[in-house]
């Protein structure tokens, strides 16, 4: 199984789906399953004997000695969160040692994490603190516009007293001072550096697992974020062109029954000249044969 990027659940849900389908067959099944997941997450599934070679970990699994009841998919999900627990061990390790002064005083080397090999981002360990760094990077200019509005309502809603407790967030557009001297490569990004402070009441107990599946899923979060805000604004602009295209719509629908309506105002009228000429021709006439009679 390659290392990968975590997702929002803990547990992979196709992983599950498929050792929730081996566990349920009433009679064994051949399988040979290759599963990919964000990007680089490989899994390879399948019912042999030795486990083959070139993966960085192999489980095996005895589904026989799964108890049944609640208790198997329980086990199950378990078995599922491999891939979160091996890419939060790290991270957790350094979170958890926020306080020791292992590093020497005034000499802080960041350390660079690649759980995604498009999305490294950087731990440096600091007096009383650590500091993580994200450089971000998207493929489309209006992702860039989303996520960089994104990021300032970030910060703003940061610094509010209702969010006083949460680890403090600022974003700019070039590199902060700690990542100076690191790789070219890792510092050239279109939508800047989100860098959040993590102090020691951030992984006080249960927090720190909190913690370090928020940092591990940034990524993923911003960009969920910028899909669906994308989506929103397209949505909204559909149907203002819709509403739009009804007016236009309703404006010649309007503009034709106003014509239609002069038209027949200009035909009665037409009409009723015509009439009132063709009485006048007729009373010309008439008299003009009875001047002809009398003579």
């Amino acid at each position: 199984m390659a290392g990968g990027m975590a997702c929002f659940e803990r547990a992979s849900p196709a992983l599950k789906q498929i050792l929730l389908k081996l566990y349920s067959a009433e009679k064994p099944m051949e399988l040979d399953h290759h599963l990919h997941e964000f990007g680089s997450v490989e899994y390879h599934i399948q019912i042999v004997e030795p486990a083959r070679e070139g993966y960085q970990l192999t489980l095996k699994l005895d589904f026989a000695r799964i108890p049944h009841g609640k208790e198997s998919m329980k086990i199950i999900t378990e078995i599922s969160t491999v891939q979160s627990v091996i890419l939060s061990s790290q991270l957790k390790e350094i979170l958890r040692n926020i306080s020791s002064q292992d590093a020497p005083q005034g000499i802080y080397r960041p350390i660079k994490l690649v759980y995604h090999p498009r999305e490294p981002f950087f731990v440096i360990k600091q007096p009383a603190k650590i500091t993580v760094v994200f450089p971000m990077r998207f493929k489309e200019n209006t992702d860039v516009i989303i996520a960089t509005a994104f990021f300032q309502e970030l910060m703003d809603v940061g610094s509010s007293k209702q969010w006083a407790k949460a680890p403090p967030c600022t974003w700019s557009p070039i590199p902060p001072p700690e990542l100076r001297g690191e790789h070219l490569e890792d510092l050239s990004t279109n939508g800047g550096f989100a860098t959040f402070d993590i102090s020691s009441r951030h992984v006080e107990g249960k927090k720190l697992d909190k913690t370090v599946w928020s940092l591990l899923n940034f990524y993923a979060f911003v960009k969920n974020h910028v899909k669906c805000t994308r989506s929103f604004i397209q949505r909204r602009m559909r149907n203002r062109l819709e509403s739009l295209v009804e007016v236009l719509r309703q404006g010649t629908r309007e503009e034709d029954q106003h014509i239609k309506k002069v038209q027949v105002v200009e035909n009665t009228r037409f009409l009723m000249r015509l009439s009132q000429s063709t009485r006048a021709t007729i009373s010309k006439h008439e008299v003009h044969s009875h001047d002809m009679y009398a003579v």
